[in-house]
């Protein structure tokens, strides 16, 4: 008989965003080796619900409200209704098909996972992608011993966590995690999906970036990703170009509105484009127009184990990237070979950087070739995923 195997994530599903790729991608490779797969994640709107099958794999939605998950005034009670009815869809699930394992990704849905699998008796695995810690502690730093408390729970009550870098594995066994059940299998991208054919006219219109030379930052706005720095690096970019263009696709909380606030502040709000969130199918389109991609982290616990997915969007576009030097990235990103390396922090650094890559479009071309080279290679979700299905 199949193995029965529920995925549990925190965002409603389909993913409309990165947010739940990596378990999507995961339940497509388990389903492809003959496992039978639950895709169980909250609802968009509590009386709006889908359950059925999707692709390969089948869909449970619980009562959910997601439409909230992401506000700044309600989300903990949000991630409270998500925890209890996780749990329930999850016991309830086990009673009609005997589950086999529960996998999880996030803390919250870790946390469900856990409880859940102690109710069932079931094995709980989880993907460890970031220390929500970390980011709790740089955005709401009040509740940042909840949220250690809760990863801590989630580490010692799990049969296997895959993680994302050696860097993160290591951070893990420090607090309490034990070797043998940690592996390391990294994000990835689907290099069909963001290819070097797409073409990003249409952005370039919309948005009226003609023919600036222009530079792209995806994904959240949150502190430890130095969007601040960004935009502050943008101002002495401007000064030696100055019909360059900076595009913010993505958004966030209060930080975010910040960064805008900034943009105005410093002047450069009329160079500087905030699209929002845009459908992580039309993402190709935007990264498209960039001539150079940027990932301005910060230093931090999370910023030094964990690999973006956009690193490896920007790749598989073959666009040359100026990233951090934070430990994991920098192992993967070889400073003038695939893309530029600055100092965390540094606004000059990152200004003069950026400005490198503007002005050699071989270079940054050969960058965006050897980049691309390395997706198809190394960090295609499909192999990945592969490889995390066959340690189940």
């Amino acid at each position: 008989m199949p193995m029965n195997v529920a995925l549990l994530v925190e965002a409603p599903f389909p993913p409309v965003s990165r947010a739940n790729l990596r378990l999507y991608k995961l339940s497509l490779a388990l389903a492809r080796k003959g496992y039978r797969v639950y895709m169980v994640s909250p609802s968009f709107y509590p009386h709006r619900r889908v359950d059925g099958s999707g692709s390969e794999i089948h869909v449970v939605q619980h009562l959910g409200l997601g439409v909230f998950l992401y506000s700044s005034f309600i989300r903990l009670p949000v991630v409270f209704v998500h925890l209890v009815t996780s749990v329930a869809a999850l016991v309830s699930l086990h009673k009609k098909v005997k589950l086999q394992v529960i996998h999880a990704w996030h803390p919250v849905a870790g946390l469900a996972a856990v409880l859940a699998g102690k109710l069932t008796k079931t094995k709980v695995f989880l993907d460890w992608t970031d220390f929500y810690s970390d980011i709790v502690r740089h955005e709401s730093p009040l509740l940042m011993p909840v949220a250690q408390f809760i990863e801590h729970i989630i580490i010692k009550n799990c049969e296997k966590i895959f993680t994302v870098s050696n860097e993160m594995k290591k951070a893990l066994i420090e607090i309490g995690a034990l070797k043998d059940k940690v592996y390391v299998i990294p994000d990835g991208v689907d290099p069909r999906m963001f290819n070097l054919k797409i073409d990003g006219s249409m952005v370039r219109r919309k948005h009226g970036l003609s023919d600036s030379p222009t530079i792209v930052f995806h994904g959240d706005v949150k502190p430890i990703d130095g969007v601040d720095a960004l935009i502050k690096a943008f101002v002495l970019i401007l000064r030696q170009m100055p019909n360059a263009k900076l595009l913010i696709v993505g958004g966030g909380r209060k930080y975010f509105r910040e960064v805008v606030r900034l943009a105005k502040k410093l002047g450069v709000d009329q160079s500087v484009i905030f699209t929002g969130w845009v459908p992580h199918e039309k993402v190709p389109e935007y990264i498209a127009v960039a001539d150079v991609c940027v990932i301005p982290l910060r230093s931090t616990l999370e910023t030094n184990c964990y690999l973006s997915f956009k690193l490896f969007e920007y790749w598989a576009m073959g666009k040359p990237v100026v990233v951090s030097r934070v430990s994991a990235i920098s192992k993967i990103v070889r400073d003038g070979v695939n893309g530029v390396i600055v100092e965390p922090g540094n606004v000059e650094g990152l200004a003069e950087a950026l400005l490198a890559v503007l002005n050699d479009h071989d270079k940054a071309e050969t960058m965006g070739r050897n980049g691309r080279k390395l997706v198809e290679s190394k960090y295609d979700w499909e192999s990945l995923m592969e490889r995390e299905a066959k340690l189940y």
